[in-house]
């Protein structure tokens, strides 16, 4: 952060007194994964202060939207040079001067015969000596305050020049000394202050800032940015109290620092808290440490904001604390419901704990009371919020009768209202007892109503794409059009979210799974829960049936097309699934009912083989490596129905070299041959990596491989069939769980510190002098030319020849 702060300071104030002093702070944000985003109901917008609304939201980097002060302090900086040049310049002839003309130009100034040939505006605002001498200076020290363009934030090597810095200060100090207009005295003061602070003198900067702005706190920019500099000097020097209580003053009453104050103020202690209150000289202050200390998201807000009413009814920092502990309270009781990667998540969302159930009674009954008493400024928000705390706490009924309410009243804003129709719905949903066809086309309805009552974007608040995060999936965005839109909607995924236990109580595996979060394109159950292959197809037919029937509502429509990722193409979905049976069925060798299935899958028009020749004697390798595309479903129709056939001409005729082609093609469509794809669902191989699988196959292969070998009549046909039989003993070794047990045996670092570096093929030497095949190997085949080729491209069986 202090880099990005930094950078800005470089790039956008340059020149002059420059905006981005990057104020020391404690408020490191918290890493998160840029999708972990959180979805609320009750929108932060609606609190009072536009300025503040930021702060309304949850207060997480990935979740709360860039609050970025450059253009006010941009702002602030060329009000304040308007002001002490008396309207004798523009503010765009301010601009180009101050942050536009080049600095060799300015220095050239103070030669006549240069003068000469600058721009008039420009020689004018030179006649001023001392505005000239002082932008000039201040150019100058922004170099010494702003790491180089390419300095790398992680490096520990101080790029400051302090001897520099040092000159630079004790020419401020004299260039101050020697002014006579009470502004440039305060820019020169600031530019001092800055130097002190950045060069690590941090008591020598609240010196100087005690003698050039004592008294009570003044008025002006220039004042709030040398008091966030002081802020600064005193929190590196371990005095929060003291650094907290001006963190405050600048965030209340300087806009272009605000956020540096809001990132500087922490309080570390009760102590620390009482102090800096006691250093607040009315209510005001106080309401606006209060507010500061309560925007902590780990904490509960509801004493500051009894606070802040007893000090401030009309704070419109109550407003934005509201919202965010309605936010922090919501994101516990129901958030995760409606997040994308809700099992990434740990809390015990769906059974919150105790803590969090006491607080949402104690914000119910400060809300209430606050509405009896009528000591809050709008009415309808507290209401609002009233009945929503309510429904979060379980207590519908009365939360329906708050809402309906709100609705009739007159006095109701239009955001309020809106508002209060989306937790109707919410209401509505809670009420479900049961999923039917009227229930979901009623509630779904309802949904692409209100949908945008909870604008997604707002582009003079947040930037695009503000509640997903999610670059990584513009492409298919604009592919999917309004079914990806509605996808992401937090109302949709509460539906969905919703809707889906209904379907798991009534047993209803086909929605069940529609409604899921489990990969679409594998059928593939979480890790933990491994299906057979029985359900699977079990599923994966009721999936196709589904798809086939004419009733569907539109609901279940919108399902189907969100799972995949298509926007109307139901018969898409309908191959899809058929190649995905068939799939299925050909990890088991059922190649007369996978081709079955796969003749339905085969699009229009299919591309063209690509891929290697499956039933080719491919060379051995660890595993198969990546496939260069994920086989079309014709492919896999052909290739079932050549292995169909060659079963068929094996068997019948018992014939070695088919035998000897199955057995290749069977361990080449295993996870460790260079065809594995034609199982695997999508590009991804170890996402497909089924150990149960690849032990089927190979025992498949090994048995085909031994048929091969008692029926070949050619020594070398045999010997190749006896050694790949050796190598998919170790291979199945490698995939058992003995091998698993074994790899956690050995230690992870040897006595002496260091690492031990090890991976399967050492467990397959440690098997090679058990393996049943490598004797016979060197026994009944060691005249033949494949022996000898095997001996010297096979370290694992040199290992074993050599030591027999």
């Amino acid at each position: 952060m202090k880099f990005r702060i930094a950078f800005l300071t470089a790039l956008l104030l340059a020149l002059s007194v420059p905006q981005g002093d990057k104020v020391e702070s404690c408020a490191f944000p918290m890493y998160m994964d840029s999708r972990d985003v959180f979805f609320y109901f009750f929108d932060p917008g609606l609190a009072l202060d536009a300025r503040l609304r930021p702060l309304s939201f949850a207060g997480l980097p990935a979740a709360t939207p860039p609050w970025d002060s450059s253009g006010d302090a941009k702002k602030d900086n060329l009000d304040a040079w308007a002001e002490h040049l008396k309207g004798r310049f523009t503010t765009a002839e301010i601009e180009a001067i101050v942050y536009q003309a080049p600095l060799a130009g300015l220095q050239a100034l103070s030669s006549p015969a240069l003068a000469s040939a600058t721009p008039e505006v420009i020689r004018r605002f030179a006649a001023g000596r001392e505005n000239l001498e002082y932008v000039v200076f201040a150019r100058r020290c922004e170099p010494l305050v702003t790491p180089p363009v390419d300095h790398d934030p992680w490096d520990e090597d101080d790029w400051r020049d302090r001897a520099a810095m040092a000159a630079r200060l004790e020419e401020g100090r004299k260039l101050r000394q020697h002014s006579t207009s009470s502004s440039i005295k305060d820019r020169c003061a600031f530019q001092v202050i800055r130097l002190a602070h950045y060069s690590g003198q941090f008591e020598l900067a609240i010196q100087l800032f005690d003698e050039y702005f004592p008294g009570p706190p003044q008025k002006g920019t220039i004042y709030y940015w040398s008091l966030a500099l002081k802020a600064g000097a005193l929190k590196r020097l371990g005095r929060t109290a003291e650094s907290a209580y001006r963190f405050s003053l600048v965030f209340e009453r300087c806009r272009s620092k605000r956020i540096e104050a809001y990132r500087g103020f922490r309080i570390d202690s009760d102590e620390a808290y009482r102090d800096c209150l006691r250093l607040c000289r009315d209510g005001r202050e106080r309401s606006v440490v209060h507010f500061l200390h309560g925007l902590d998201f780990n904490n509960s807000a509801l004493e500051e904001m009894a606070a802040i009413q007893r000090e401030l009814p009309d704070s419109p920092h109550l407003e934005v604390l509201l919202a965010r502990e309605i936010a922090r309270i919501e994101r516990k009781l129901h958030g995760a419901s409606i997040n994308e990667r809700a099992d990434m998540w740990d809390w015990p969302l769906r059974d919150p704990d105790d803590v969090f159930h006491s607080n949402l009674e104690r914000l119910e009954a400060f809300l209430r009371q606050a509405v009896d008493e009528k000591r809050v400024q709008r009415a309808d928000f507290w209401r609002l919020a009233l009945g929503y705390a309510q429904y979060l706490g379980n207590k519908h009924a009365a939360a329906r009768e708050a809402f309906l309410a709100l609705q009739a009243a007159k006095a109701t804003t239009p955001a309020v209202r809106r508002q209060a129709e989306t937790f109707l719905w919410l209401a509505d949903i809670a009420a479900l007892k049961a999923a039917d066809s009227d229930s979901e086309s009623r509630l779904f309805k309802e949904c692409l109503r209100i949908r945008g009552h909870f604008p997604r974007y707002d582009p003079g608040l947040f930037p695009a794409g503000y509640y997903t995060h999610q670059p990584w999936r513009e492409e298919m965005e604009q592919e999917n059009g309004e079914v990806d839109e509605l996808r992401k909607d937090p109302k949709f995924r509460f539906l969905r979210s919703t809707l889906l236990d209904l379907y798991r109580k009534q047993k209803d595996d086909v929605k069940s799974f529609l409604a899921s979060e489990m990969d679409p394109w594998g059928l593939e159950p979480p890790r933990r829960q491994q299906e057979n292959l029985k359900s699977r197809l079990k599923r994966i037919d009721g999936l196709i049936a589904f798809v086939q029937r004419s009733d569907r509502i539109p609901w279940e429509d919108f399902l189907l097309k969100t799972k995949y990722e298509l926007q109307a193409d139901i018969p898409a979905i309908s191959r899809l699934l058929a190649e995905q049976k068939g799939v299925l069925l050909m990890r088991r060798c059922l190649w007369g009912e996978a081709v079955e299935a796969l003749e339905s899958a085969v699009a229009p028009e299919a591309e063209p083989s690509l891929l290697p020749d499956p039933f080719a004697e491919h060379p051995l390798h660890p595993w198969g490596g990546w496939a260069e595309r994920t086989p079309s479903a014709k492919e896999r129709l052909e290739f079932a129905r050549a292995m169909a056939a060659l079963t068929r001409k094996a068997n019948a005729k018992t014939d070695p070299e088919a035998y000897y082609r199955l057995a290749c093609a069977l361990y080449n469509i295993s996870y460790f041959g260079p065809c594995w794809n034609l199982l695997a669902f999508d590009r991804s191989a170890s996402g497909d990596h089924d150990p149960d699988t690849t032990a089927f196959l190979f025992r498949e292969a090994d048995r085909r491989f031994a048929q091969a070998e008692r029926a070949a009549k050619d020594k070398e046909l045999a010997a190749k069939a006896c050694f790949r039989r050796a190598d998919i003993a170790i291979k199945l070794y490698a995939v058992s769980a003995e091998c698993s047990k074994a790899h956690q045996a050995i230690p992870y670092k040897r006595s002496d510190g260091t690492f031990i570096e090890y991976d399967q093929r050492q467990f397959a030497v440690l098997r090679a002098f058990a393996n049943p095949h490598f004797p016979r190997l060197k026994q009944q085949y060691a005249a033949t030319a494949y022996y000898r080729q095997v001996i010297k491209e096979c370290k694992l069986f040199e290992y074993y020849s050599d030591r027999q």
